[in-house]
């Protein structure tokens, strides 16, 4: 707990894509929160730290990558904005795959002549592919 000390802000960085829950404030069904994915970043102040502490005094922000990693098998966040290359190339590919996905729905699915719609955002989905180093 931060009883004895002075508390200093931190930020975490998600590396779970299922996300990681961060309780902002409330309890029980009042409680909020944000949800931390891969890519994202939060800033940790005070209350915040308190709402993630338990009971008995323990705080999972307070576990290190290796005790995170032995207790759920991978680790769910890090300290820091800097976002690891290997998380950083994870969730390019994932955003790949889903523009890859959407543009071939959009192009199969038919019907492009005359639908303005959806050839602008077939035209947006192929330039974000092409920024992200994908040709057809």
């Amino acid at each position: 707990m931060t009883t004895n000390k002075q508390f200093e802000n931190f930020t975490i960085h998600g590396l779970d894509p299922r996300g990681i829950n961060i309780l902002t404030g409330g309890t029980g069904y009042g409680a909020r929160g944000v949800v931390l994915y891969p890519g994202s970043t939060f800033e940790v102040t005070e209350a915040v730290y308190a709402a993630q502490t338990d009971r008995l005094g323990n705080n999972f922000l307070d576990l290190t990558t290796e005790e995170q990693v032995a207790r759920w098998g991978a680790a769910r966040w890090g300290r820091g904005a800097e976002i690891p290359a290997s998380v950083a190339e994870g969730i390019k590919a994932r955003r790949i795959a889903q523009l890859e996905t959407e543009r071939d729905d959009i192009t199969w699915s038919g019907g492009l002549r005359g639908d303005g719609t959806k050839l602008a955002r077939l035209t947006a989905v192929r330039a974000e592919l092409e920024e992200l180093g994908v040709t057809e």
